[in-house]
């Protein structure tokens, strides 16, 4: 592999590295990365296709032991190159399908580790954003950070790697931030170059941007403040985008030289009073409005949502427009998606309550005004039940918005659940994905992509809490390797298990477990 490093301050390595991942020696020798072998055998021990819903039993009866399930590869966040073959990010390497149908490591973190002697013993390479973004051209790029660094144990180096060879070199270029997220595809955002980056994780909402140059190099990153922090500052942060870990829904929106771009912000009320006091509070059919919801609370209660768009030909930004409100809470980041007439569609996200659904009035354009935001979905209840979280979003070739999300509603039972909007009709009622097979918490880490085919693809895994007495045993014996116990009357040593991915080759309406065949 080849890497070349554009920023501040690598030093450049002569000899040849072994890659670290986890365990690193105290001599430039480092531990081999995670093993992975695609196995070539069966992925299901039951005849025919696995369709959903997919509902697991108690004590942890998943996939696995009701189908047999054992996929030749990991099951997480998919993306699709040019010829429409897979990429899966596992955090510190690629997979791939090669030319025989098999899947290969393609390890980024070698060449690193190979050509720059600053990474610490302890180091790795990580990724906020699971996602790879693919240029009009077929050039690659995910969001990378590096470090600790040997120079001091507390820094790390972040930036882009960029690949124009299918992912197999890379080279990296470092920002000035912390750049979290990419500009993923849909079926209406075909990016003319380097996707967008976005910081903003509770400190200033920031856009980061390169450009590609005639011998196909990117030049240095470019910053751009889209939001700025003004104080006060409570202690949950200021301005914020949709979690990655689940949903991971896309926070931009590029059409031609334009970036459109999706947040919310805790701040003092009056910042958004006027806005605020506009806000409904009388049911809504069945839906509680949020001013209604947190009235004991007052309007401080509430964040709004905001838009902004950034001229890629001007370098300016426009001011930021509220477009809705949601709580005060960092899992209600909005996320945005573009149809084929360039009018923009945005979910506001919720933390167990009901979404909010807004649209431009005009296409391309965050200023000309939007939609009245409506809540969709199953009604949350005035009081007690539970809604929807994690907002996993895409838009298809026909326009049709698809959702996945978490649905605590209805029995306190944690599904993962889809949901679909045709670009003229309403929102559809929930079809439930996954039953968990018990009754409370469970988060599924879940992100929806699409293919160059339009098929849709779901990957998510099962994470626990709040045992009960009859489900600790069950839990132990199935991962005997997860530490479990309680320290001070609090869970620890709970860990993710059984990655499964779904695939749906009908725009939604039926979903089936995917299989290596299905990449192919």
């Amino acid at each position: 592999m080849v890497i070349r490093c554009f920023g501040l301050g690598f030093r450049r390595v002569s000899a040849p590295f072994v890659v670290a991942v986890f365990a690193i020696a105290a001599t430039p020798t480092f531990a081999a990365p995670p093993s992975f072998t695609d196995h070539g055998g069966a992925e299901l021990s039951v005849d025919g296709p696995v369709f959903a819903p997919i509902n697991h039993e108690p004590n942890y009866v998943t996939e696995r032991e009701l189908f047999g399930y054992n996929p030749r590869f990991v099951p997480s966040a998919v993306s699709f190159g040019p010829d429409n073959e897979p990429y899966i990010w596992r955090g510190t390497y690629l997979i791939t399908l090669n030319r025989d149908g098999r899947w290969i490591v393609l390890d980024t973190s070698k060449a690193i580790r190979e050509k720059y002697d600053d990474i610490a013993d302890n180091g790795h390479v990580a990724a906020y954003d699971p996602h790879l973004a693919f240029d009009v051209a077929g050039d690659a790029y995910m969001v990378a950070r590096l470090g600790p660094m040997r120079s001091d144990p507390n820094e790390f180096k972040y930036g882009m790697l960029h690949s124009t060879d299918r992912c197999r070199t890379w080279t990296f270029y470092e920002t000035p931030n912390r750049p979290e997220r990419l500009e993923r595809r849909e079926a209406h955002n075909p990016l003319p170059g380097p996707p967008p980056l976005v910081e903003g994780r509770g400190r200033e909402l920031n856009l980061v941007t390169f450009r590609k140059k005639g011998d196909g190099t990117l030049t240095n990153a470019r910053l751009t403040v889209v939001a700025k922090v003004i104080p006060p500052v409570v202690r949950k942060g200021r301005h914020w985008i949709t979690p990655a870990h689940s949903g991971c829904g896309n926070v931009t929106a590029t059409i031609g030289s334009r970036t459109h771009v999706v947040w919310f912000s805790i701040q003092p009320l009056s910042f958004h009073r006027e806005a605020a006091e506009k806000l409904p509070t009388e049911m809504q059919g069945p839906y509680v409005p949020y001013a209604l919801r947190f009235k004991d609370d007052g309007l401080e209660a509430l964040a709004p949502a905001y838009a902004a768009t950034f001229d890629h030909e001007t370098g300016q930004v426009t001011e930021p427009i509220i477009i809705g409100f949601t709580r005060r809470d960092r899992h209600n980041g909005p996320v945005i998606s573009v149809d084929s007439k360039g009018y923009l569609h945005v979910i506001i996200g919720a933390h167990g309550d009901n979404f909010l659904y807004t649209k431009s009035l005009k296409p391309n354009s965050t200023t000309d005004g939007w939609t009245e935001p409506y809540m969709f979905g199953t009604p949350n209840p005035p009081r007690g039940g539970g809604s929807y979280t994690y907002t996993g979003t895409v838009m298809d070739g026909d326009d049709t918005l698809h959702l996945v999300s978490r649905f605590s509603g209805s029995g306190n039972h944690f599904r993962l659940t889809y949901n679909r909007k045709p670009i003229d009709g309403a929102w559809s009622s929930n079809f439930y994905l996954v039953n968990p097979g018990r009754v409370d918490y469970s988060v599924w880490y879940h992100q929806v992509n699409m293919d160059r085919r339009g098929r849709l693809f779901v990957n998510y895994w099962k994470y626990v809490a709040r045992l009960r007495p009859g489900e600790i045993e069950a839990y132990r014996r199935k991962y005997p390797d997860d530490d479990y116990r309680k320290e001070n009357g609090r869970e620890v040593g709970l860990r993710r298990h059984d990655p499964c991915m779904l695939i749906s080759e009908d725009q939604g309406q039926t979903w089936r477990i995917a299989v290596t065949e299905d990449f192919r």
